[in-house]
């Protein structure tokens, strides 16, 4: 079932379908994440991260970010709600990715045993050193004393995914990156290979992956990479009116 919040503009778009839907409480605060494993009931590596924007207004066409915490008593006391809720759910050997609101006190949003969507594979793998992938797999084949490689300087990281528009045809994209030097890696999608990409799970416009030394530094560069992208569109024509040239027809 799918979940939808506090939004004026979003029951006419679902109400002939309501029974794929459920209700919950709206929770006024800021939405975050922990990603990381856990072994034998004891988490061995998390890392907090907070949203900018959330996954329904991504799913609508606007860009998600998120960032990760600098190591201190925030991101402890995030990672010490994680494991008490992976305890109380039995969770033993696996991955997580858990969600939650970031209120005067943490409050639980949701938990998959899985390695995070978008972004953050790669991000933890890049930065931190840890391929969850590859301790996915350990975990699956009861390898014991998996050890993370995590970097244990005060680093921060990040992502900026920007989606692609289902009815808009791209004509190219202008995008600055001077002085913007937390950018590590990045994909842009051009006019030409729109049709390799379109069809993807995130329909990624482009992404983008940060690290820094600072945390405030981090956040500039994510909202300055917003500011100087520009993608330029056709005047109403399609993106999906011609064929793709990779479909046989």
């Amino acid at each position: 079932m799918a979940s939808v919040c506090q939004n004026g503009n979003v029951y006419p778009k679902i109400e002939e379908h309501l029974l794929e839907y459920e209700v919950e409480e709206f929770i006024s605060a800021p939405i975050g994440h922990v990603d990381g494993y856990i072994q034998e009931g004891e988490v061995k590596f998390a890392k907090v991260s907070k949203y900018i924007g959330t996954c329904l207004s991504y799913q609508e066409g606007n860009s998600l970010a998120s960032y990760t915490l600098d190591n201190n008593k925030e991101s402890n006391k995030i990672i010490e709600f994680a494991s008490s809720c992976l305890k109380h759910l039995k969770a033993k050997n696996n991955i997580f990715h858990l969600e939650l609101f970031f209120a005067d006190e943490p409050i639980f949003l949701e938990v998959g045993m899985r390695i995070g969507g978008g972004e953050i594979p790669w991000v933890m793998r890049d930065v931190f050193k840890v391929n969850l992938f590859d301790i996915w797999m350990r975990i699956l084949l009861k390898k014991e004393n998996i050890v993370s490689e995590e970097n244990t300087q005060n680093t921060v990281a990040g992502f900026l995914m920007i989606p692609l528009p289902k009815d808009k045809k791209l004509i190219e994209v202008q995008f600055n990156d001077d002085g913007i030097q937390e950018i590590y890696s990045s994909k842009i999608m051009s006019a030409e290979n729109i049709h390799c990409f379109s069809g993807e799970n995130e329909k990624m416009l482009a992404s983008f992956r940060y690290k820094s030394n600072n945390l405030e530094s981090l956040i500039a560069a994510i909202q300055k990479t917003f500011e100087n992208f520009r993608p330029i569109y056709a005047m109403n024509e399609s993106i999906y009116e011609k064929t793709s040239p990779y479909i046989n027809s």
